[in-house]
């Protein structure tokens, strides 16, 4: 049977349990703001390594929103959590919730660079780090390459290459 390339966001073990029959290529998990807000950490590992035993085929992408955090510290202890769990990758935001950040432009991002810093040395070279909400500009997209993101979402693409193309021909 052919893989799709089919995502679905998991907020919990219940939405988790109605996709298990589906051919799944990929599942993000969005991570309750109460665990962002740092009050019940501790329980972030051992629901995602139980969705993770459940989905051993599954390319697994954990969203942060990063947007909620109060304290670095803890996205930092959320990554390594999710390293822990067998989580593949570490995501800065889904896009669809507010975020205080702001570029240099006034445009709203879903991280800094500082944030993604940390993401990156939370967690071996094994996860990969997305940043998600942000990326617009050629310079963006180096600035986040050079910190070790593996991976980051482009909403304007057309610009994105049409400015790389009159840079570098």
């Amino acid at each position: 049977m052919a893989q799709h390339h089919q995502r679905v966001i998991v907020s919990n073990l219940r939405s988790l349990d109605l996709f298990l029959d589906a051919d799944l290529h990929q599942v993000l998990i969005a991570v309750s703001i109460s665990w962002q807000m740092g009050v019940v950490t501790f329980w972030l590992q051992p629901i995602i390594s139980s969705m993770m035993c459940q989905l051993r085929t599954c390319l697994v992408k954990v969203i942060l929103e990063t947007g909620y955090y109060e304290e670095l510290a803890l996205i930092k202890k959320a990554c390594q959590l999710i390293e822990e769990a067998g989580g593949h990758f570490v995501k800065t935001s889904s896009g669809f919730a507010d975020s205080p950040y702001r570029n240099q432009h006034g445009e709203t991002v879903g991280y800094t660079l500082e944030i993604l810093k940390i993401m990156r040395e939370s967690v071996s070279d094994k996860i990969e780090v997305k940043a998600a909400q942000g990326v617009r500009r050629v310079q963006d997209a180096w600035d986040v390459i050079e910190l070790g993101v593996t991976r980051f979402g482009v909403s304007r693409t057309v610009s994105l290459m049409a400015e790389y193309d009159q840079l570098y021909g």
